[in-house]
């Protein structure tokens, strides 16, 4: 079988493709091996070529696998620092917690006399008597609550925030 040189080239470019559902959604080329037999029969050469496409084929496809392998285990990786971190993160808030309550405990018990003695504390670590005007004054609430805000679809929802704060922090009152 004897072609012209044109013809020969664009049977060269011309990929034997797969007979079944081939769509211009593909991603990957998927050609048939008996096809490729049957279009280039006894030619030997042709027939090595065209699985040399398959030979480079498994080759990237080797590559991509060992990247996203790699990949895939540093993700690994990440994930379970992510839990540690998380775990600690957690441990922390928890102990700041606690040691938010204690200081909490330890400035209002300085108030009585008979608990600091207990506590090893000095003084009163809460005076009353500074700033009276500022702290029994109502007139800048915003300085007391000052997550309140003026917005109007907000104020409810902010008035039982402020209240549930209130009552976290003076749980013996309410």
């Amino acid at each position: 079988m004897i072609l012209s040189s044109k013809g020969f080239i664009q049977e060269l470019n011309k990929p034997i493709l797969r007979d079944f559902g081939y769509t211009d959604s593909d991603e990957i080329y998927f050609p048939n091996i008996e096809s490729i037999f049957e279009a280039y029969g006894n030619d030997k050469q042709r027939i090595i070529n065209e699985l040399h496409h398959f030979e480079l084929l498994f080759q990237e496809l080797y590559e991509e696998r060992n990247t996203l392998k790699e990949k895939l285990n540093k993700l690994e990786e990440f994930k379970g620092r992510l839990e540690e971190y998380t775990k600690g993160i957690a441990s922390l808030q928890q102990e700041v917690k606690h040691y938010k309550t204690l200081y909490e405990q330890k400035i209002v018990s300085s108030v009585e006399p008979h608990l600091r003695d207990e506590l090893g504390i000095k003084d009163n670590l809460l005076d009353f008597n500074s700033n009276i005007e500022k702290n029994v004054s109502l007139n800048n609430l915003q300085q007391h609550f000052p997550k309140l805000q003026d917005d109007d679809d907000n104020i409810e929802n902010t008035r039982n925030e402020n209240m549930k704060e209130l009552k976290n922090q003076f749980k013996n009152l309410f």
